[in-house]
């Protein structure tokens, strides 16, 4: 096992508390719309340093844990999750801003 397995394995035992396996497979599988869930051998697997989890279900952890972002994932190098309202609002900003650009091109075209 590698150092940053042992030290992110450490931090997520510490930070689980009582919860049980089960319990935070549950939450993280209802976070991601995972079905069927996640089963009680993942999380031991990621508490016991034996496996690390993509990004989006250390994000996933995070909150299924209430952890402030980066708790888990910047041990791993995953830097922060971003808020995913923003995110929203980000892909729907640049839809807005390419459509107004292909408007501008379209009459562009007129004018000229």
């Amino acid at each position: 096992m590698t150092e940053v397995a042992r030290e992110w394995a450490a931090a997520l035992d510490r930070q689980r508390g009582h919860r049980t396996h089960e319990s935070i497979a549950a939450a993280v599988s209802k976070d991601l719309g995972i079905t069927p869930p996640l089963g009680k051998q993942a999380v031991q697997k990621w508490t016991s340093g034996a496996s690390i989890p993509p990004p989006e279900r250390v994000f996933a952890l995070e909150r299924a844990l209430d952890l402030r972002p980066g708790t888990l994932s910047r041990i791993l190098g995953y830097g922060v999750a971003q808020n995913r309202e923003t995110s929203l609002l980000q892909v729907v900003g640049a839809v807005v801003i390419l459509g107004l650009v292909v408007l501008l091109f379209m009459n562009l075209g007129k004018i000229w």
